[in-house]
């Protein structure tokens, strides 16, 4: 999954060029299809790109040539760049292109974190965290049942699937049974398990853990990974900001449970 998760195959492909030659026909191209940015060409080669920002707060008078930004290295990322990559680059500014052979060949903006591949990458990480915490779990708090105060509609509906899969011949340790808002539960009422995963103490992995909750559910249901692409830990809904903080939390967790 991880190869299948790049800048490549997260960006739009082959942008829409803006067709304009004058700064308002630009700002109402770009609104009309609700573009931050596009690319400008000439003798059908890229020379640049053009905000809609740009292109909205320039007089009138302004040639689209006074407003076109060069495609210079700061704007462009590279096709094959990871996820981690992405993220952080994303973090920087909202948008890059990806350029081959001096022709742009992709846009890679915030809103494109909510697409296929990286729900599938984020899946892939999220269940390796899923078998970490329940390792953790069987290794430090071997007795969760009896010292986690869990509500008794939790503790039937694990043991209704455990009783499910010993009657198909299949069952594991209950643990296994447990959802992952569970297993996050119990390791924030255990110190043991807490400083195993390297937080400091319970309270630490509660406080850190349930974001990854939240990001869990949304993958699992496919509703948007990101929620505003605007950048800001005060802003509302998950923002680039927060899932690269909880992107980096998850890959953390994932090496400490490997060392």
């Amino acid at each position: 999954m991880t190869n299948g998760c790049t800048a490549d195959n997260i960006a739009t492909a082959n942008p829409e060029i803006c067709p304009a030659d004058d700064v308002p026909t630009a700002a109402d191209w770009l609104s009309e299809r609700d573009y931050d940015s596009a690319p400008v060409f000439e003798d059908g080669r890229p020379i640049g790109y053009v905000t809609r920002d740009a292109a909205e707060t320039a007089s009138p008078d302004t040639s689209l040539a006074e407003i076109t930004e060069p495609l210079t290295v700061d704007v462009l990322i590279a096709s094959d760049s990871p996820l981690d990559t992405v993220l952080e680059a994303l973090y920087d500014r909202p948008f890059y292109y990806l350029a081959d052979r001096n022709q742009v060949t992709g846009i890679l903006t915030r809103a494109d974190l909510n697409t296929e591949p990286v729900y599938q990458h984020l899946y892939t990480k999220l269940s390796q965290l899923e078998q970490a915490f329940r390792k953790t779990i069987q290794e430090h708090v071997p007795d969760w049942r009896e010292t986690t105060p869990l509500h008794p509609d939790i503790l039937d509906a694990i043991d209704e699937r455990l009783a499910d899969a010993k009657d198909a011949g299949v069952a594991l340790d209950p643990i296994h049974y447990a959802q992952f808002s569970t297993l996050v539960t119990i390791i924030g009422n255990s110190d043991a398990a807490s400083q195993a995963l390297d937080f400091d103490a319970g309270h630490q992995a509660s406080s850190q853990l349930d974001p990854i909750t939240d990001l869990r559910n949304d993958v699992a249901h496919s509703t948007p990974v990101i929620q505003n692409t605007d950048r800001g830990l005060t802003e509302s809904g998950r923002t680039i900001t927060h899932l690269l903080d909880q992107y980096q939390l998850i890959e953390e967790l994932l090496a400490t449970h490997n060392e």
